[in-house]
């Protein structure tokens, strides 16, 4: 979402058709699990661009190649230094070890400045040190949020995605893996969102509707379904850990995919508008005194 509109700002088109998420483009069908746009139903352009290509898995490329028109020009930008996709497959790492196309590697960085923190601990990985983990003593523009508790850092369940290709020996598979790591396994079929961030992004949602009603304070409120339902944490505890930039981009998504029922709330996006983005700046929903802020409040 925040790539689409670092792109149409980039191009000076304000019709949001101009950039768009792969998901969005190719048009989900969330009857089917797949999508509208394929080689019956070609997409109309002469150039494509499609930006963070080391997150796109192989189904997914192989989806938007079939809605590839062949009269279009494709342009795949992407860092070859990140991760691969949490999908299945490397792509744009095999695209570029192919040889079957031409390759230009950029070496100045635009997004963040030379001594920017991102682009310093970046190096530092690459060349296999620890990143420097330390609180920034100035505006910065890296934070490590160190969790309370390994069942907070660490999520207990995988969410397991199964297309109608996968095979039952893959999901098996799968499963004695996710048990060998002590984790347990749900299934579930590609849609945006899958389950638990759908469904927590539902509860911190209404959370803020209660806060910004003056039904109840954010204590109280993290307290009764810690300890009414049995969470953790509670949620707005949980989106000053996440972020509350992370939880509206999250719901923005949602809301486009699936409909009003995840519009954000009015609250949560004047915290973020104020600066007011949880634990990495001193502020949230609660306040951090032993967290330096990095954003003027």
């Amino acid at each position: 979402m925040r790539a689409s509109r670092y792109s149409r700002k980039a191009s000076n088109h304000e019709d949001s058709a101009r950039a768009k998420t792969i998901h969005r483009l190719l048009e989900v069908d969330p009857r089917s699990g797949g999508f509208k746009r394929g080689e019956d139903n070609p997409l109309d352009c002469d150039l494509l661009v499609i930006d963070e290509t080391s997150m796109v898995d192989v189904m997914l490329m192989q989806a938007l190649l079939r809605a590839v028109p062949d009269k279009a020009a494709l342009l795949i930008v992407g860092d070859i230094d990140q991760l691969p996709s949490v999908g299945p497959g490397q792509v744009l790492a095999d695209v570029i070890s192919s040889g079957a196309v031409p390759v230009v590697r950029l070496t100045e960085v635009f997004r963040q400045a030379a001594q920017s923190r991102i682009i310093t601990n970046a190096h530092r990985i690459n060349q296999g040190s620890m990143p420097d983990l330390r609180p920034p003593e100035t505006e910065s523009d890296f934070y490590f949020v160190q969790a309370d508790d390994p069942e907070t850092a660490v999520a207990r369940i995988i969410e397991l995605v199964k297309t109608p290709f996968t095979s039952e020996e893959t999901v098996a598979t799968c499963r004695e893996v996710g048990r060998r790591m002590g984790k347990e396994v749900v299934i579930v079929r590609d849609s945006p969102g899958f389950i638990t961030s759908r469904v927590s992004a539902l509860i911190s949602n209404e959370a803020f509707a209660i806060l910004e009603a003056g039904i109840a304070s954010p204590e109280d409120i993290d307290q009764a379904l810690k300890l009414g339902l049995n969470h953790p944490m509670g949620p707005l505890e949980l989106v000053d850990l996440v972020g509350l930039d992370v939880c509206l981009n999250v719901l923005e998504y949602l809301h486009q995919m699936l409909g009003e029922k995840y519009r954000p709330s009015p609250l949560l996006q004047r915290y973020v508008k104020e600066g007011r983005l949880g634990r990495k700046t001193g502020r949230g929903v609660y306040d951090y005194p032993h967290h330096k802020s990095s954003v003027a409040i």
